[in-house]
């Protein structure tokens, strides 16, 4: 895919499902996935949500040929709440070393 197209990721958290998907162009989505949450809470599972996020971004950025740089989050729930995030360095080098040994 051509590096110069303008791509925006979205994340979808509620307590029933994340969707996760990008758009090129503003117009044109070339990748989406949903995962259904089974839970009785309406509190967010932090490592499901953070499996979630890795194996779709690593799959965005293959599929992109670029590193995801932005992401909007769309936050669905009842009540307010903070959110404490952190960005942890990840070696993709290493990560697709595994992917090519499979």
């Amino acid at each position: 895919m051509d590096n110069n197209q303008d791509f925006e990721t979205y994340l979808f958290i509620s307590p029933n499902k994340l969707i996760i998907s990008v758009n090129v162009d503003t117009s044109k989505k070339i990748y989406e996935n949903e995962l259904i949450l089974k839970q009785d809470s309406n509190k967010l599972n932090f490592e499901i949500l953070d499996n979630f996020l890795n194996n779709n971004i690593f799959k965005i950025e293959n599929l992109l040929n670029d590193f995801v740089k932005k992401v909007f989050v769309i936050i669905d729930f009842d009540d307010f709440f903070s959110i404490e995030l952190s960005i942890k360095p990840v070696s993709y080098t290493h990560l697709r070393a595994h992917e090519t040994d499979s």
